[in-house]
């Protein structure tokens, strides 16, 4: 599909998709709980880890306020601004996975990609307060695109937003290191790049703790462990979800992976931590958190959908 325009329109009609999706069953049947949450995070009195997730709220907040002051009805107010931002980042969002995707693909593989994406979007929209599970995908999307057009050099500036979104964009310096590990390019530049993307997490991470207070929170590693092995939600809501969003592309991703490069082999491998680190800090039914994953499931199940393999630095291998 090489015609510009006939692109657009494709990744225009998932935005919109998407967005309507959120918006249907997200935004609308739960705004009052979702205003009060936003006022309660915006007013630093929010349970941790939430009352440190200011992006989403924020942005929202300065929509409202510049755009929206004529209407007078703050939950007409809330579902409005909410939903341009959501059309906002599904326009990114999928813009940035198709630029992404086409590192490897041609571009016909690539929009088949971001079809494979879109299915999973229902079953991400979880809870009632959740978007910011897609700005974090943005962020990923941001940083790996960085790196494969060699402008890691940005990546600090990523990691530094991505800080007030959510604490799992950490996690992109791992993806950074394995990718100039498997392409042997870790050189001085690397190791600098990663330490000042770390020290800027850190330094924004504490900073808001210190500036908007400590305080317990019932979200403990012990509470993750009961709930997720709790045999009612474990049976009839984790189990069945994961089956139905997951266990696909993880067999498909295994049958690609010994023809894959060395980036998505260690890149899946990773995943095994990620999935670990989520266990002991968020509900497994909750895969809204599990979306950058993808990142590195969908390329691979790509390969043996397409029959398109991927070699080092993105050369494309015809099976």
């Amino acid at each position: 599909m090489s015609n510009p325009r006939v692109r657009l329109i494709f990744l225009l009609m998932l935005t919109w998709l998407s967005t309507w999706y959120v918006t249907d069953k997200l935004i609308i049947p739960n705004v009052g709980l979702r205003i009060d949450f936003v006022n309660l995070t915006l007013a630093g009195q929010n349970e941790p880890p939430y009352r440190y997730r200011l992006f989403e709220p924020a942005v929202n907040k300065a929509i409202q306020v510049s755009l929206l002051g004529s209407f007078t009805d703050p939950q007409l107010q809330h579902v409005i601004s909410y939903f341009l931002f959501s059309l906002i980042i599904f326009a990114f969002l999928y813009n940035l996975l198709y630029r992404y995707l086409t590192h490897f693909f041609t571009p016909k593989i690539a929009l088949t990609g971001l079809l494979l994406f879109q299915i999973v979007v229902p079953l991400a929209v979880t809870g009632y307060y959740m978007e910011g599970d897609f700005v974090t995908i943005v962020i990923y999307l941001a940083a790996l695109n960085l790196m494969l057009s060699k402008h890691d050099r940005w990546l600090p500036l990523v990691i530094a937003l991505g800080a007030f979104v959510r604490e799992q964009t950490i996690f992109i310096l791992l993806f950074y290191f394995i990718y100039h590990y498997a392409n042997h390019t870790l050189k001085r530049q690397t190791f600098l790049i990663a330490g000042i993307s770390g020290l800027i997490f850190v330094a924004i991470f504490v900073g808001l703790r210190a500036v908007m207070g400590v305080v317990p929170t019932t979200y403990t590693p012990a509470f993750h462990i009961s709930e997720n092995l709790n045999p009612n939600r474990l049976f009839l809501h984790t189990i069945p979800l994961w089956s139905a969003e997951i266990l696909g592309f993880v067999i498909l991703s295994i049958m690609a992976y010994r023809k894959s490069n060395r980036f998505f082999q260690l890149a899946l491998l990773s995943l095994i931590a990620y999935i670990v680190l989520f266990f002991f800090n968020g509900l497994l039914n909750e895969l809204g958190k599990f979306l950058p994953a993808h990142l590195i499931l969908i390329p691979m199940s790509l390969q043996v959908l397409m029959g398109e393999y991927i070699g080092d630095e993105t050369k494309r291998i015809k099976s």
